[in-house]
């Protein structure tokens, strides 16, 4: 079975330059990265969900990314791709 029908979650692709970064989201991955960040602990937590939701195809554009300090902007988008585009209200 190909990568892609073994993944399971909404699918978020990352365009840099001309290249293609395919994730495969889950609410457990996402809520991870939420209980895990700290303010002084952002980066680990970022880079393992970005190592968990990244497709086969995209592991190694990853790392090169990753190995140039992107690791925030990709899990910033990656996470801000997940969320729907909801707007919430406090009603009184």
């Amino acid at each position: 079975m190909a990568e892609k029908e073994q993944k399971q979650g909404k699918k978020i692709i990352i365009t840099a330059g001309s290249q293609d970064l395919v994730f495969f989201v889950t609410i457990g991955a996402y809520e991870m990265l939420q209980n895990k960040i700290e303010a002084t602990n952002k980066v680990v937590p970022a880079k393992n969900f970005l190592r968990d939701c990244i497709s086969e195809e995209s592991k190694q554009l990853l790392e090169e990314f990753i190995s140039q300090g992107l690791t925030l902007d990709l899990s910033g988008l990656v996470s801000n791709g997940f969320r729907p585009a909801v707007t919430l209200s406090l009603k009184k």
